[in-house]
């Protein structure tokens, strides 16, 4: 899908403040700088337009905008995961949020997103791991917790699959 980004006065002042961090960063300046960048996403998201599916009412087929509350809540549900990602995200919890059944809100997101929640929540989770081990923020083992996985030789592979090269490679990569 594509969109106009325009930016507006938060947006803009939110890349000035990332813009504003040097490469020598210490533990406390990553972690603000990591909260500067996913605000900025968000401003993104809000600006994403509305989804668009195919009106089959009657036998008539045509666009139209979404109109129930999952729909328009689903910026916001993307929102919402991005900022607990470091939790244990239910798809109970996440309809609950939207304020839809399960079934509805699997069929939804994998719809506009083209893929599960849980396969969303999984990629999102291995790329905050793979830009902290780049970053020399944390080890393997600290970002394969924080991912969510039990045991790193777990990670190691999910990591391996996603990217196809191990984790190892990218610790201190500086990107």
């Amino acid at each position: 899908m594509n969109f106009k980004l325009e930016p507006n006065k938060e947006m803009l002042s939110l890349v000035e403040e990332v813009l504003k961090y040097d490469s020598e960063l210490d533990l406390m300046q990553k972690m603000q700088l990591e909260l500067l960048t996913q605000k900025v996403l968000v401003e993104i998201f809000q600006q994403l337009p509305p989804f668009e599916a195919l009106d089959v009412m009657n036998g008539k087929v045509e666009r139209a905008n979404l109109t129930t509350n999952i729909e328009k809540s689903l910026n916001g549900l993307v929102n919402y995961i991005e900022a607990n990602l470091d939790k244990d995200l239910s798809n109970k919890e996440l309809a609950e949020y939207v304020t839809t059944s399960e079934s509805n809100l699997r069929r939804v997101f994998r719809n506009a997103l083209g893929c599960s929640i849980k396969t969303y929540i999984r990629h999102r989770r291995l790329e905050v791991a793979r830009q902290h081990l780049e970053r020399g923020v944390a080890s393997v083992t600290e970002v394969a917790y924080n991912a969510g996985y039990k045991h790193p030789s777990n990670f190691t592979n999910a990591f391996k699959k996603a990217f196809g090269y191990p984790p190892a490679i990218s610790v201190n990569k500086k990107g």
